[in-house]
């Protein structure tokens, strides 16, 4: 069992930033706009948090377990990409036009499972940024293809190199055996 985390005082460091002390450790960073009560507060939180049990039937969850998986990635893919100004959504629409240029919205609306409604305000603000640009199709100009701006190719070849980083993280924690099984059950229960 965890003993209660309390915090016991903090200090200031030559950045205005308060660090949240616990028997002489540094426990966490706090921005110095957070109170002393409002830190107090969520070390409480998260004190009792882990003294409690998880239920059986959440340990036996499937849905459970991926959305803590889901949370899990949301936060790595924060933490690799934030300075990029991308979100999920953009990464993954930009990766497969990449992989698939000329293709049509429709199609990427069914490969990416985002309905096209919620597809097209992600697609304009890509094009807004110069990495997508929509194009006539040659045979029915009404039809609009999607492809990647030279900035898009090379935004694109960026967001690859830096995807490698969360797949060393991935294999780091996990090992290279497992994420590979790992990956193969999330592609066989997505279908």
């Amino acid at each position: 069992m965890t003993a209660p985390m309390k915090v016991m005082n903090e200090t200031e460091d030559s950045n205005d930033m308060k660090f949240a002390q616990k028997d002489g450790g540094v426990e966490g960073v706090v921005p110095d706009k957070i109170s002393h009560r409002s830190v107090a507060s969520k070390d409480r939180a998260l004190a009792n948090a882990l003294e409690l049990n998880l239920a059986d039937e959440l340990d036996q969850a499937v849905g459970f377990w991926l959305r803590r998986a889901v949370s899990v990635a949301d936060t790595l893919f924060a933490e690799v990409f934030s300075a990029l100004n991308i979100t999920t959504q953009h990464y993954a629409i930009i990766m497969s036009i990449r992989s698939n240029p000329e293709c049509q919205s429709s199609a990427l609306s069914a490969l990416l499972n985002i309905t096209p409604n919620n597809l097209v305000p992600h697609i304009d603000g890509l094009v807004s940024r110069g990495y997508v640009r929509r194009v006539e199709g040659s045979k029915d100009r009404r039809v609009k293809h999607l492809r990647l701006t030279p900035e898009g190719e090379a935004f694109a070849e960026l967001l690859a190199e830096k995807h490698e980083e969360i797949r060393a993280r991935i294999r780091a924690r996990l090992g290279a055996k497992e994420q590979v099984k790992l990956l193969q059950l999330l592609q066989s229960y997505c279908g």
